[in-house]
């Protein structure tokens, strides 16, 4: 994928088994989607299971995976929201969220670790944020 994922085991404080990642499928995304193939398989090698929810208005793409996916359908605006409230709906104890954050409205804090991947000029309103590249 040309990105460099650490393969020194983390130590972590808390080890979730199972992540949620949140993938914006936006138009405005498509060139960074191919950054969740390195984030599951680094997710994988840490025995954490990992579904995946993406869309761009609307949940398009709902599934546990154990390989990233070839393609994410989407490609129209953004709408975070919905991918957040279908994640609600699994015992997730970790959420990675990949957007470009330039959304309209921002989903309520979960409660739970979030790791934010997105573009360095948007704030995200909780978790940590990691900048897109």
């Amino acid at each position: 994928y040309g990105l460099h994922v650490p393969s020194v085991k983390p130590t972590w404080t808390y080890k979730p088994d199972t992540v949620v990642m949140l993938v914006d499928t936006s138009g405005s995304m498509l060139a960074l989607i191919q950054q969740i193939g390195p984030t599951i398989e680094y997710l994988k090698r840490h025995e954490i299971k990992v579904r995946i929810i993406a869309g761009d208005t609307q949940v398009l793409f709902d599934e546990e995976v154990t390989v990233p996916p070839k393609t994410l359908p989407g490609g129209g605006g953004t709408d975070i929201v919905p991918l957040w409230d279908r994640a609600r709906e699994y015992d997730a104890k970790g959420v990675v969220c990949f957007s470009d954050g330039y959304v309209a409205r921002w989903p309520q804090d979960p409660q739970i670790p979030v790791l934010w991947i997105m573009d360095k000029e948007v704030t995200a309103p909780f978790g940590e944020q990691v900048e897109a590249k």
